[in-house]
């Protein structure tokens, strides 16, 4: 459901709850606010389990949130034409530009992820990326003056784009499951 649906129905249940405390307090005024020490207990009792019950393992599932979202991210760069196909056309300065961004960009992702990877059990597919991209960045780094070896490297780059991104799936699946 959509998260307009469910305020608007949250609002409505609220006004329709302080709608009948208000009528019960009108009709019932004498006997409203007796309750014994057993029944004051259980209701905050119930109060507490529930919301325990809310908050349990919201922070874990915040993580995996984070962290799809980060693997998501970094499966945009490396599927992205521009991460394999290095194009000799063009500005020279601005391509290298490029790359060293990219690379950066991957960088504090896997950074990142390593992190997620040791809470969340997923630290070997996490190594198994970052050997992956740094055999690109070993590749891109010692060859970035020329560009024309790097744009001829397209097959190990697109080999390389697909491990790194099937190994982002099996995360994925592995985050949820």
């Amino acid at each position: 459901m959509s998260q307009k649906f469910l305020n608007g129905l949250s609002i409505i249940l609220i006004i329709a709850f302080l709608f009948l405390i208000v009528r019960n307090i009108i009709v019932h005024s004498s006997s409203f606010l007796d309750a014994s020490l057993v029944q004051v207990l259980t209701l905050m009792v119930a109060l507490c389990i529930t919301f325990w019950a809310n908050q349990y393992k919201n922070d874990q599932r915040k993580a995996k949130e984070h962290a799809e979202s980060l693997i998501m991210k970094l499966q945009q760069i490396v599927t992205d034409e521009s991460f394999y196909c290095i194009s000799v056309d063009g500005n020279i300065e601005e391509t290298k530009r490029e790359i060293n961004s990219k690379n950066r960009k991957i960088s504090n992702y896997i950074r990142i992820l390593t992190e997620y990877g040791k809470t969340l059990k997923f630290s070997d597919k996490i190594n198994y990326i970052s050997e992956q991209f740094s055999q690109y960045k070993s590749t891109t780094g010692d060859h970035i003056a020329d560009l024309e070896y790097l744009s001829k490297t397209e097959t190990t780059f697109h080999k390389i784009s697909e491990n790194i991104d099937s190994k982002c799936e099996d995360i994925i699946l592995l985050l949820y499951k």
